[in-house]
């Protein structure tokens, strides 16, 4: 309950209560709810409020949790990290992550917990170049999610998703966009269409690698599709469609109209940028 009357206060851009929180229950003097401080981080990282998401996970840390809670903090940084685009201390809170693992006894919590810190380190190696270690660690956590996760759980879609990313760039296009076709299957089976945006997108690119312009416009079209259908006219994410239609444009040799693409690009972009800055 108190993580809906946060959220409910938040929308209504009550940041003065949301900060009363924080300096509330991340006081070293007090004594807390952890799951409420716990609920109160991912609440601060559902809207982008990175930094005090990992301010209360390392306060949390301060608590000598379990091996096992403590490595989904460590996980945890270690996402808010690469959303930030810290791939140093994104490397280090993951291996932190995967190390309070190993000496745990077999169980489903420590296997699911496994399936994370394995994602996580497969995105610093990603961020590192180190594509083939990369790959591994994104396998692992795909098999450990389809063996504890019910078929239908979106992080087995994700699991696809990343996988496919890194595919990429090992130049392994053909079976990357298998795994991004997965991933978008899988997601439209649970009605998440807007997370197929990305991978729609991410498959148009696979296939101008190909040269295959025809499926790239098909692709593209179907992000159009789905960005329109999930976020409406005004919040429309327009500036990364238009970019790849220049691209399209492009290969297929019709310059005027990709620079006309890029140039409504770019204006979409700024927009973009000054209403996350309201």
């Amino acid at each position: 309950m108190q993580h809906e009357v946060f959220i409910s206060y938040h929308r209504n851009s009550s940041a003065e209560l949301a900060e009363a929180y924080y300096l509330k229950w991340c006081s070293p003097s007090r004594s807390f709810d952890i799951p409420f401080m716990e609920h109160l981080a991912e609440a601060y990282a559902e809207y982008f409020i990175r930094g005090k998401s990992i301010a209360i996970m390392k306060r949390l840390l301060t608590l000598n949790p379990k091996s096992l809670k403590a490595s989904w903090y460590h996980y945890y940084i270690s996402n808010q990290l690469r959303c930030l685009e810290q791939y140093d201390g994104l490397s280090s809170e993951a291996a932190l992550s995967l190390s309070l693992l190993k000496d745990l006894p077999d169980s489903l919590e420590k296997k699911q917990q496994l399936s994370r810190s394995y994602s996580m380190m497969g995105w610093a190696k990603y961020h590192t170049d180190d594509f083939e270690q990369s790959f591994s660690y994104f396998e692992h956590s795909l098999q450990l999610r389809k063996e504890t996760l019910s078929d239908d759980n979106v992080l087995i879609a994700w699991a696809y998703f990343n996988s496919a990313s890194v595919l990429t760039k090992m130049k392994e296009t053909e079976k990357a966009i298998q795994y991004y076709e997965e991933a978008i299957r899988r997601f439209l089976r649970i009605n998440e269409i807007g997370i197929c945006v990305p991978a729609y997108i991410c498959i148009a690119e696979a296939y101008l690698d190909l040269n295959d312009c025809t499926k790239a416009t098909n692709a593209l079209e179907q992000a159009f599709t789905y960005e329109y259908k999930y976020y409406g006219e005004e919040n429309c994410r327009k500036y990364w469609l238009y970019d790849i239609k220049s691209k399209i444009l492009e290969k297929q040799g019709k310059n005027d109209e990709a620079a006309e693409y890029r140039r409504w690009s770019e204006e979409e972009y700024k927009k973009y940028i000054q209403s996350r800055e309201t």
